[in-house]
């Protein structure tokens, strides 16, 4: 049968929980929220199982977003994935945010294998968070240069990653060699997708070996500016 695919992502202002196979979408949810979503991703889950006439026993795969973003957020859905893994002895792979840009940039065709670029994405409210890597084997891979920025003023005078960019829901970051994605209205969908793709290039990883993907404030010669809060 299908490999079937429970994903969750509760690490940016939209959460969602999607139920998916190969071929395609079963059951999902999205919504916006004000705060972390706490226990109702729970209520989501069992909805969403439900919709799609399923249970737990029946999940091949458990995924989700580990960030960068909300710091409760984010490790709602990531330490429900990993419980549920765990307990039920199943693979577990997590996406993070850079990685789910990235990947949708190259599904349309915006950059290609072997480009070096910077993803950029959108946080709550003005946060913008920063990476720097390269499309490997389909997948973005970070070479550690990343950053937080508490808003767009500072990310374009103190960001020294690499062009092109790959800007994720913030319209006004434009550049002549920018590739803009909205920001998705989906994210777990996304999650879902990738997921499949890295468990067939990487394998799965144990459940204690997924963390929150968290970005620093970036350092300009050791000191990083002032408005950036750090997430």
């Amino acid at each position: 049968r299908a490999m079937n695919i429970l994903a969750i992502d509760t690490s940016q202002p939209i959460s969602g929980v999607v139920l998916a196979n190969e071929d395609g979408v079963l059951a999902q949810s999205h919504r916006l929220h004000d705060h972390p979503p706490s226990d109702a991703v729970f209520l989501t889950i069992r909805s969403v199982l439900a919709e799609a006439g399923l249970d737990l026993r029946q999940i091949d795969l458990f995924a989700a977003g580990n960030g960068p973003g909300s710091f409760t957020g984010l490790r709602i859905g990531l330490c429900a994935a990993k419980a549920f893994a765990w307990a039920l002895v199943r693979p577990v792979v997590s996406a993070d945010g850079f990685e789910c840009a990235a990947f949708r940039a190259l599904a349309r065709g915006l950059i290609q294998e072997g480009d070096a670029v910077s993803v950029i994405i959108n946080g709550a409210k003005s946060d913008i968070f920063a990476a720097e890597g390269v499309i490997t084997d389909g997948l973005f891979t970070g070479n550690g240069v990343e950053g937080f920025f508490a808003d767009a003023q500072s990310f374009q005078e103190f960001w020294p990653g690499k062009r092109p960019w790959i800007v994720q829901g913030l319209p006004a970051l434009d550049a002549p060699d920018a590739c803009q994605l909205d920001a998705t209205q989906e994210p777990a969908i996304v999650v879902a997708a990738l997921a499949r793709r890295k468990l067939k290039s990487q394998g799965a990883r144990t459940a204690s070996a997924m963390q929150p993907r968290y970005v620093k404030p970036i350092s300009i010669g050791g000191i990083a500016p002032r408005w950036s809060l750090g997430r």
